[in-house]
């Protein structure tokens, strides 16, 4: 074989600069705002939202529960007893 017949199948050489492309980067590389849009949100939105949801129903539990050791101390005091037994619950 001859080097006529094997130009047109091999690549050129990598160290010749014509035949590296250039490095482009890709969208999501230069623009938060572009992954957050075209990728992560339609993507992983559950999780956020579950994530909140978690954050919401943990708030109000830990509300209630600090109502109802708010009360259950006004209850004590009023009835005229001590509000804390003898092993701090």
């Amino acid at each position: 074989m001859d080097a006529s017949y094997l130009k047109d199948i091999l690549r050129p050489a990598p160290t010749a600069a014509e035949g590296i492309p250039a490095n482009v980067a890709h969208p999501f590389q230069k623009s938060f705002y572009t992954y957050l849009t075209k990728r992560a949100i339609p993507k992983h939105w559950y999780l956020a939202a579950g994530f909140g949801f978690t954050l919401f129903v943990y708030g109000a539990v830990d509300g209630l529960r600090d109502e109802g050791k708010k009360s259950a101390y006004d209850q004590k005091v009023l009835s005229g007893q001590p509000p804390f037994t003898a092993g701090g619950h």
